[in-house]
């Protein structure tokens, strides 16, 4: 008898540690961020190679001189942006791609930034971010500026990363990368709506 209780009271400490067990797994598990949101359609098919999109400027005030043109187009790691810009103040501007396709209303009506993970702000080559942060063009004492670079996350094919049909909006100041839900990159001053380039 005295056997049987011990064996007995083997089993069940064992049944206790293993529940104990995986409870401390569950918890650590809960305790873990979430992965990063992964995308959906995953390389674009060869045929959309190349395809472009175009946004021309408009400022928010109609007596300045402010002027540009910003082309997205399709490779195979992101959308290669080339902005060029005029009419600027020296120094660097926050752009973003915004909600919404709309440069009405002092661009208010762009909405916020395109963020469908709903994730912080900051700047490529962050990973985790909104899709529409792009970061900052830098402007010369002539006031025009140039931005070359390649941004994942973002398509002008894939619909769970689409932005075209959105709104691409220049700041009056820097965006440090950091502050939310914005970068601190100040008044909207040009706006324009992204658009298939039709060739």
């Amino acid at each position: 008898m005295k056997r049987y209780r011990f064996a007995l009271f083997l089993v069940l400490s064992m049944v206790a540690l293993i529940i104990l067990a995986d409870r401390a797994k569950l918890a650590s598990a809960a305790d873990q961020p979430p992965p990063p949101p992964q995308h959906h359609g995953g390389p674009p098919p060869a045929s959309a190679i190349g395809t472009t999109a175009v946004a021309n400027l408009k400022p928010a005030n109609p007596k300045s001189k402010l002027a540009g043109t910003i082309t997205f187009t399709q490779e195979m790691g992101g959308v290669r942006i080339v902005a060029d810009v005029s009419g600027l103040k020296s120094g660097k501007h926050g752009f973003h791609i915004h909600e919404n396709g709309e440069c009405t209303d002092s661009f208010k009506s762009a909405g916020d930034h395109l963020n469908t993970y709903k994730l912080d702000h900051s700047c490529p080559p962050e990973q985790l971010r909104h899709l529409g942060d792009l970061g900052n063009i830098e402007v010369g004492p002539d006031g025009k500026g140039h931005y070359d670079q390649l941004v994942d996350k973002i398509s002008v094919v894939d619909p769970h990363h689409l932005i075209v049909g959105k709104a691409v909006i220049v700041h009056a100041g820097p965006d440090d990368c950091k502050a939310q839900p914005a970068g601190g990159s100040g008044d909207r001053i040009a706006c324009g709506v992204i658009q298939l380039a039709h060739h």
